[in-house]
């Protein structure tokens, strides 16, 4: 009886203290970190085109918030070429 008990206290210990993380743009739609992802692959390959010249995409989070069992990153994508990269000042920034 004890076992089954350790058991059980165990299992929803885990499922309390489990957290999923989420990434948002705007506040209101919840994407995963494959969404940010694709999003962010699909960024470069526009601005690349676009510009003529080898783009870079970095995500930076900028908010944390945490709801219930939710982490949800505010984030922004910033689009540089391989020039102002090390200056950190981004051709376009995205989001928010």
């Amino acid at each position: 009886m004890k076992k089954l008990i350790c058991l059980l206290l165990c299992c929803y210990a885990i499922n309390c203290l489990a957290q999923n993380e989420y990434y948002t743009t705007d506040g209101k739609n919840r994407l995963m970190a494959s969404e940010i992802d694709e999003i962010k692959s699909g960024l470069r390959e526009k601005a690349t085109k676009a510009l003529g010249k080898t783009t870079y995409v970095t995500v930076t989070e900028e908010e944390k918030i945490i709801i219930e069992d939710s982490i949800i990153f505010k984030v922004k994508f910033d689009i540089t070429d391989a020039k102002n990269q090390k200056k950190e000042a981004p051709i376009l920034s995205v989001g928010n």
